[in-house]
């Protein structure tokens, strides 16, 4: 249920453009992932919504969409959440290592 509805807004977000969602949601994404055990994964959407830019697709149509801590963006409220979150997921990620 809940992959659904992030799975719905990104698309969303991705075809209209809207930036700020799309950070948002790759953050939820990301807490979605910890609480599945799969750290790789939520590092993954992290990354995404803090630092890749996904460049303007003219096959598709869909707009360039910032990434929060990107020079053009200048939102820095996702910013502390996504580190909290980064946090978290090294950490899960080693406890899964040492068992």
């Amino acid at each position: 249920m809940a992959q659904s509805a992030i799975d719905d807004g990104l698309k969303i977000a991705r075809a209209c453009g809207f930036s700020l969602y799309h950070i948002y949601l790759q953050l939820e994404l990301a807490r979605l992932r910890l609480l599945q055990g799969a750290p790789a994964e939520a590092l993954a959407a992290i990354r995404t919504a803090l630092d890749e830019t996904r460049p303007e697709n003219t096959a598709t149509g869909e707009p360039e969409l910032l990434a929060a801590r990107g020079p053009s963006c200048g939102y820095a409220w996702p910013v502390p959440e996504g580190l909290q979150l980064h946090a978290e997921a090294l950490l899960l990620q080693a406890a899964q290592e040492v068992g």
